[in-house]
C-alpha cells in the first residue's frame, strides 16, 4: 500500500505538478530575458536621443569650428552616459562645412585615462574617408528623426568592440551629414553577466551578422589578430565561424539572416541595397541586403515584451556540460540578438524538492496511517490539486474558486478569493474616485470662466471710461492720475485673461486659429512693448532675429505674443542688472510646415535645478518669498507650456542660481500664402560699418545682423580699440555705430575724439543707449552724432538709420535735431499711410446692451465717430426700436447676456423679418470661450466684439460694415 501510495504522488507529479512548475520556470527565464532587452534598450534608447540631439542642434548652428567643438563635446561629456558611451561626433558630408577642406569631421574619443579627447585622423586625405563607412552611407536613405545601428566593429583607438548609432543631418532640406554615438561593449557585458547570474547559466549577444558582443569564454568567441602597432589582441567572430570549432555551439543563424531574403524580393529596397554597395568599401551586397530590410524596419511593431524568438534544448553544452535550454531574443532597432542558456536541471529543481520533501512525509507519515492515507489521498491531494489548478488556469475575476472545502488548498483558496474580492472592490472605488475628480475639474473649469465672464463686464466701463476721459482736456496732473489708473487696470485684465485661458484649457475650450501675419512684425511690436514698460536701466534688453528667414507665416499671432510676453516679462522680473537675451527663429520642415524655435535668456537670479520641475506648474513658483518681493500669480508659465504643447512644440528652462536662467520653446506654424522670405537690403552691401560696444552678446547680434545686409564689419570691444582701428584704417569705415554705456570712456566721450580728428569730419555716427532718454537727443546732436536710437533696437530699425545716415539726403537733414527712431517710424508710416484711403462713416446705431455703464462706454465712443445711437436694455426692447423705425437703423450692437430676451434669441427674431436679412449685427459680449464666437455667428449675427471693448477695435468694426 506505501508503495502504491508513494507511486501515486509521483504520476501526479509527473502528469500535473512538473509539467505546470517547469513551465513557470521557463516563464521566469524569459521574462528575464525580455527584461534584459528592455535594460538594453534604454542604453540604446539614450545612446539615440543623444545622436538625434547632436543632429538637430547641429541643423540649426552656425558653421563654426570653435562652436561645434565645445557644443558636441559638452553633449558628450555628461556623467550619466559616461559608463557606455565611447564618444561619437559630427561628421558633415564632404565640403559642405569647409568648402577648403574635403572633409571636416569632429569625432571625441575616450583616451587611457577615460577623458574625451579629439581627434582628427578621419580627416587625413590618404584615408577612405569616413563618408564611405558602413555606420555613415546607410543614415543618407534615413528621414528625419531616425537612426541607423551599425554592425560591431573594432575601435582603431582602444581597440575595443563597438557598435555606432547613426542619426542624419539635414540642413536647408538637404542632407548635411552625420551626428554618432558610440557604445562600448565593456558595459553591456556587465549588464548580461548580472542578468544571467539569477539564472545559474550565461548569457550573450550578437549583431545582426552573427558577431559576438559579448561570450563568458574568448577562446570560442575570439581569435587574436596583429594591430597596426604589432601588437597581439584578441577579436569577436561570429557564431558561425565558431560553431566550425566548437562543438554544441547553438546553430541560430537562421533567425539572423531571414531578413536577407526581404529586401531581395522587393524592387526599392534590391535598388536600395545596390545603392549602400556601392556608396561603402565596407558593404558588401549581400550585408547591403540585410541593411535595407533592417531599415525598412519589418518589425517596428514589435512591444519589449514580445521579443522572444524561440527556445533551442540541448544535449550539451560547451561551457556548462551539461544539458541546457537556450532562449533566443529579438533586440529592437539594432537587430541583434540576445542568447540566454540556462542548465535543465535548474527548471527542474523545484520539482525535485518538491517530490523529496512529500516523499519524506509520506516516509513518517504512511507508517503510521497507511490505510487512512491511501484511502483519502484522491480526497485530500490529487482531486483539490487538479480542481483548483483547472480553475486558476481558466480563471474569471468575476466569479470565485469553488469546490475545495476542506484542508491548505482549503484556505489558499478563501484567501485568493478574499483578495480577488479585494481587488474588485477597489477597482470599483477607484472608478468612482476618477468620475468625481473630473466632475469637479469640470466644476472648477466652469466656475473660473464664469468668474472671468463677471469680472470682464465691469473692467469694460472702467477700462472704457478711463480711456474716454483721458480723451478730454484734462489738466497734466490729472492725466497723469488716470494714466496710473488705467495702467492698473490693464495690469488686472492681464490677470483676468490669464485667469480664462486657463479656464479654458483646464475645460478643452481654448483653441487655436491659423491665420496669415508678419512674425517679425510681431516680435518687435512685443519687445518695443516691452522696452516701454521697463523701468530697470540697468538691464539690456537684446533682440536676435537672425535665423528668422521668412516674415510671414500662418498661425495665432495673440497666443506667440502671450508666450513671448510672458517670458520675457518673467526674465526682467527677476534680472537687476545684466541682459535680457529675446532670440527668434524658423525652420522649415518639409511635409509640416514651419518650426518657430524661441528662447528668452536672462542674467537674473537663476534658478536651483531640482526646483526647475515646478516652474510649469499652475499657481506655482520656485519660492513662495518670490510672490512678497516679485509679485506674480504662478500661472504665467504654466500658461505658456500649455500653449506650446496646444501648438505642437514644447518648453523647457536650464538655469543656474547666481548666474540666469534660459527658457526654450518650439511651436509649429502653417506656411502662409504670402511671400515669407526676408529680403537682403542691397542698398547696404560692401559698405564698411564699425561697432564699438563692450556687451558681446550686443557685437555677435548686430555683426550677423549686418553680414545679412553684405556689409563689411569691424568690432571692438572699448573705445581705446575703436580709435586705434580708425587711426590704423584712414578712410576706411562708412559708417560708426556706438554704444553710450561703456567703462573707462563712454560713446559720448569716444564720439568727441573722433570728431576731433579731421579725417572723420563728416563720418556718420550713430549711438545706441539702453538707459538714454529721447531728451538726450539734442546734447548728442551738438555732438556731432547723425542718429540716436534707444535699445533694444528693431532690424528695420537699423537698417533704416543706416540707408538714412549713408544716403545723408534730405530725410536726414529734415530730422531734427537728430535722427531718431520716432523720426524713422514717422517716415515709415507716412509711406504706408499715403496709399491708404479711410472713408468716412455715418449713420444710426441701435446700442442692444443691459448694463448702463457698458450703454454709457458704447454711447461716447459710437459718438466721437460721429454716429447717432438709440439704447435698449434687452432684446425685446430691441425688437420694439426695429419695428417702430424699421428704416431708421444701420447697423446693431447686441450684447449676449440680457434679462427678458438675451442677444441670441433677438437676433434670430431678426433675421426672421425679410427687411432686416441683410442689417449687419455686431455681438459685444463678455463671453470669451471657445464656441462663443461661432455660437453668435450660427444665431445670425455677422461679427463679435470681446469685451472690454475699445475705441479701435469699435471703428474697425464700424469701417468693415458701413462702408
Amino acid at each position: 500500500m506505501l508503495l502504491l501510495m508513494i507511486g501515486a504522488f509521483l504520476w501526479v507529479m509527473e502528469k500535473e505538478g512538473r509539467p505546470v512548475i517547469e513551465h513557470s520556470e521557463r516563464q521566469f527565464v524569459r521574462q528575464t530575458g525580455e527584461a534584459t532587452v528592455a535594460l538594453l534598450s534604454k542604453y540604446m534608447e539614450k545612446s539615440a536621443s543623444l545622436a538625434l540631439g547632436m543632429a538637430n542642434t547641429a541643423e540649426s548652428l552656425p558653421l563654426k569650428s570653435d562652436l561645434f567643438k565645445q557644443v558636441f563635446r559638452h553633449s558628450l561629456s555628461e556623467s550619466s552616459i559616461a559608463a557606455f558611451v565611447a564618444g561619437g561626433g559630427i561628421w558633415p558630408e564632404p565640403y559642405v562645412f569647409n568648402k577648403k577642406k574635403a572633409r571636416s569631421s569632429f569625432f571625441w574619443g575616450r583616451n587611457a585615462q577615460g577623458e574625451l579627447e579629439a581627434f582628427d585622423d578621419y580627416n587625413r586625405d590618404d584615408g577612405e574617408g569616413y563618408h564611405q563607412e558602413e555606420w555613415y552611407v546607410p543614415a543618407k536613405f534615413l528621414k528625419p528623426g531616425k537612426v541607423y545601428w551599425s554592425r560591431s566593429y573594432v575601435d582603431p583607438y582602444t581597440l575595443e568592440p563597438m557598435i555606432t548609432v547613426s542619426a542624419p543631418i539635414y540642413r536647408n532640406e538637404g542632407f548635411w551629414g552625420v551626428s554618432t554615438v558610440d557604445i562600448q561593449l565593456s558595459s553591456i557585458e556587465q549588464l548580461l553577466e548580472q542578468q544571467a547570474s539569477r539564472l545559474g547559466g550565461y548569457a550573450y549577444l550578437l549583431d545582426r551578422s552573427g558577431t559576438f558582443l559579448s561570450f563568458p569564454d574568448d577562446g570560442i568567441s575570439k581569435r587574436s589578430v596583429t594591430t597596426a602597432s604589432n601588437d597581439q589582441k584578441l577579436q569577436y567572430i561570429s557564431i558561425q565561424k565558431a560553431a566550425e570549432s566548437t562543438p554544441f555551439l547553438p546553430v541560430i543563424t537562421d533567425s539572423l539572416n531571414v531578413l536577407e531574403g526581404m529586401s531581395r524580393s522587393n524592387r526599392e529596397l534590391s535598388v536600395q541595397a545596390q545603392a549602400l554597395a556601392e556608396g561603402s568599401y565596407q558593404i558588401d551586397l549581400d550585408e547591403a541586403f540585410r541593411i535595407a530590410s533592417i531599415m525598412a524596419n519589418p518589425l517596428a511593431k514589435r512591444t519589449i515584451g514580445s521579443s522572444f524568438i524561440k527556445q533551442i534544448n540541448m544535449e550539451n553544452d560547451p561551457i556548462l556540460n551539461e544539458p541546457v535550454a537556450v532562449q533566443v531574443f529579438h533586440v529592437p532597432e539594432s537587430y541583434g540578438k540576445l542568447v540566454l542558456t540556462v542548465p535543465t536541471r535548474l527548471l527542474n529543481i523545484k520539482s525535485e524538492k518538491i517530490i523529496q520533501s512529500v516523499l519524506w512525509g509520506f516516509t513518517w507519515a504512511i507508517l503510521a496511517a497507511l490505510v487512512l492515507g491511501l484511502m483519502y489521498l484522491e480526497w485530500i491531494l490529487i482531486s483539490p490539486l487538479r480542481s483548483m489548478r483547472d480553475q486558476v488556469m481558466s480563471f474569471d475575476h468575476s466569479r470565485e474558486i469553488t469546490g475545495i472545502k476542506t484542508g491548505e488548498l482549503a484556505d489558499l483558496a478563501n484567501q485568493f478569493n478574499h483578495r480577488n474580492r479585494q481587488l474588485l472592490d477597489l477597482n470599483m472605488s477607484l472608478a468612482d474616485s476618477v468620475k468625481q475628480a473630473q466632475q469637479a475639474s469640470q466644476t472648477k473649469s466652469q466656475f473660473l470662466a464664469n468668474m472671468s465672464h463677471e469680472i470682464r463686464t465691469p473692467m469694460n466701463g472702467v477700462l472704457g471710461m478711463l480711456d474716454i476721459v483721458l480723451r478730454t482736456d484734462i489738466s497734466e496732473k490729472q492725466q497723469h492720475f488716470l494714466s496710473v489708473a488705467k495702467s492698473s487696470a490693464q495690469s488686472l485684465l492681464v490677470l483676468i485673461n490669464d485667469i480664462l485661458d486657463f479656464s479654458k484649457i483646464e475645460a478643452g475650450k481654448l483653441d487655436i486659429q491659423y491665420i496669415d501675419f508678419n512674425l517679425r512684425k510681431l516680435l518687435s511690436e512685443v519687445v518695443a512693448s516691452v522696452q516701454h514698460s521697463n523701468t530697470n536701466k540697468d538691464v539690456e534688453i537684446i533682440l536676435n532675429l537672425n535665423d528668422l528667414e521668412s516674415n510671414w507665416v500662418k498661425g495665432d499671432p495673440a497666443r506667440i505674443r502671450q508666450i513671448f510676453t510672458n517670458l520675457i516679462a518673467n526674465g526682467l522680473k527677476f534680472t537687476d542688472e545684466g541682459e535680457v537675451i529675446i532670440k527668434a527663429g524658423l525652420k522649415d520642415v518639409p511635409g509640416t510646415g514651419f518650426i518657430l524655435y524661441g528662447s528668452v535668456t536672462d542674467t537674473g537670479i537663476g534658478i536651483a535645478e531640482e526646483e526647475t520641475g515646478a516652474l510649469f506648474k499652475s499657481f506655482s513658483q520656485v519660492d513662495i518669498s518670490n510672490t512678497r518681493q516679485y509679485g506674480g500669480t504662478g500661472l504665467g508659465l504654466a500658461i505658456c507650456k500649455q500653449l506650446c504643447e496646444l501648438m505642437g512644440g514644447s518648453i523647457s528652462v536650464s538655469s543656474e542660481i547666481g548666474k540666469g536662467s534660459r527658457f526654450e520653446f518650439s511651436v509649429v506654424l502653417e506656411k502662409s500664402e504670402y511671400d515669407h522670405k526676408t529680403q537682403v537690403n542691397v542698398e547696404l552691401a560692401d559698405y564698411n560699418v564699425l561697432i564699438v560696444d563692450d556687451n558681446e552678446s550686443n557685437r555677435l547680434v548686430l555683426n550677423e545682423l549686418l553680414q545679412i545686409w553684405g556689409m563689411n564689419v569691424t568690432q571692438c570691444s572699448s573705445a581705446q580699440q575703436a580709435l586705434e582701428a580708425l587711426s590704423q584704417h584712414q578712410d576706411y569705415f562708412d559708417i560708426a555705430i556706438l554704444d553710450m554705456q561703456m567703462p573707462k570712456m563712454d560713446g559720448e566721450e569716444l564720439g568727441k575724439k573722433i570728431r576731433m580728428q579731421a579725417q572723420y569730419d563728416q563720418l556718420p555716427l550713430i549711438m545706441l543707449s539702453s538707459s538714454g532718454e529721447i531728451e538726450d537727443a539734442d546734447r548728442f546732436a551738438q555732438l556731432g552724432f547723425a542718429a540716436y536710437l534707444i535699445k533694444p533696437v528693431m532690424p528695420e530699425d537699423i537698417r533704416d538709420a543706416i540707408a538714412l545716415c549713408i544716403e545723408n539726403g534730405a530725410a536726414l537733414k529734415h530730422a531734427k535735431p537728430l535722427l531718431t527712431v520716432q523720426h524713422i517710424q514717422m517716415l515709415r508710416a507716412h509711406a504706408e499711410s499715403s496709399n491708404e484711403v479711410h472713408a468716412p462713416v455715418s449713420g444710426k446705431v441701435l446700442l442692444v446692451e443691459d448694463n448702463e455703464i457698458n450703454q454709457e462706454v458704447a454711447m461716447t465712443i459710437l459718438a466721437e465717430l460721429g454716429l447717432s445711437v438709440d439704447v435698449a436694455n434687452n432684446g425685446q426692447e430691441a425688437l420694439a426700436k426695429l419695428e417702430l423705425q424699421p428704416q431708421g437703423y444701420q447697423m446693431i450692437f447686441m450684447d449676449c447676456q440680457m434679462p427678458i430676451m438675451d442677444g441670441y434669441e433677438a437676433t434670430r427674431a431678426i433675421r426672421k423679418e425679410e427687411r432686416f436679412k441683410y442689417l449687419p449685427i455686431i455681438a459685444m459680449t463678455a463671453n470669451a470661450m471657445v464656441g462663443d464666437k461661432e455660437k453668435c455667428i450660427e444665431c445670425g449675427m455677422n461679427d463679435y466684439l470681446s469685451k472690454p471693448i475699445n475705441m479701435d477695435d469699435i471703428k474697425n468694426k464700424v469701417e468693415k460694415w458701413l462702408k
